[in-house]
């Protein structure tokens, strides 16, 4: 399948809340959720619109972000997608905060 993202959209597949402590121990689904959102939400991007209409009919540019990018994002009730048997959170420019520039 192909497809774009239109405007100022970004796909992002989120990543999973942790399954075991780094000792081995296993995290309830809902702790795992807590704690996840307590380190703020994560995901790789996949896909970037082109950037949202002024009303002067410009193109407002997005920002620095671009597929494989790690991001941060703002925990909010987004809506979600299935595309290619991978599940797909819709976000807006803005809600990104940062891009994760190395992993520690």
């Amino acid at each position: 399948m192909s497809f774009r993202c239109l405007g100022d959209r970004i796909l992002v597949k989120a990543d999973k809340a942790p399954e075991k402590t780094k000792g081995g121990l296993f995290i309830p689904a809902t702790a795992a959720k807590a704690q996840q959102r307590k380190n703020g939400l994560t995901g790789i991007v996949r896909h970037v619109g082109p950037g949202m209409l002024t009303n002067d009919g410009e193109r407002w540019p997005m920002p620095d972000v671009k597929a494989g990018d790690r991001v941060i994002y703002l925990d909010q009730p987004w809506p979600t997608m299935k595309i290619a048997d991978e599940e797909l959170v819709v976000l807006r420019d803005i809600a990104v905060l940062a891009i994760v520039e190395n992993d520690m």
